[in-house]
């Protein structure tokens, strides 16, 4: 009833009639955008989650004080899992670097040269050199 009032008024209110329709092709529009944009956005979180869990996997096993001694029986043990695709030892570490008085910080992280030539995120990416001389 509220609806049909002002979107089918009378001849005095045909102002009304043209700013409500305004309204409601700027709702019908907003509401399009926001659909595109957030199925723009699923797809592009999907894409980045499937690079981002290439390289940093689902899970990670820490030992205490950054050691993790018997690091080969616990890669061996968590391949052994039912569902485990694959189980990547590396080491991370924070670093500190300046160049010409400009200052970084990064995280290097290390991998065997065997699971470094496996990893397919990894495959084809390279820009300057080869995996295979590693």
């Amino acid at each position: 009833m509220i609806a049909r009032r002002y979107l089918l008024p009378g001849r005095s209110e045909a102002f009304i009639a043209v700013v409500a329709g305004f309204s409601l092709v700027a709702v019908m529009l907003g509401v399009a955008a926001l659909i595109v944009v957030m199925s723009v956005m699923n797809g592009f979180r999907a894409e980045l989650f499937d690079k981002i869990s290439g390289l940093n996997g689902h899970a990670v096993v820490q030992g205490y004080n950054g050691q993790l001694r018997d690091w080969r029986r616990i890669a061996d043990e968590a391949k052994a899992i039912p569902g485990v695709t694959a189980a990547t030892p590396l080491i991370e570490q924070p670093l500190f670097a300046s160049y010409n008085g400009r200052v970084e910080f990064a995280i290097v992280r290390g991998m065997r040269v065997q699971d470094i030539q496996s990893n397919a995120t990894l495959k084809g990416k390279e820009i300057l050199g080869s995996f295979k001389n590693l």
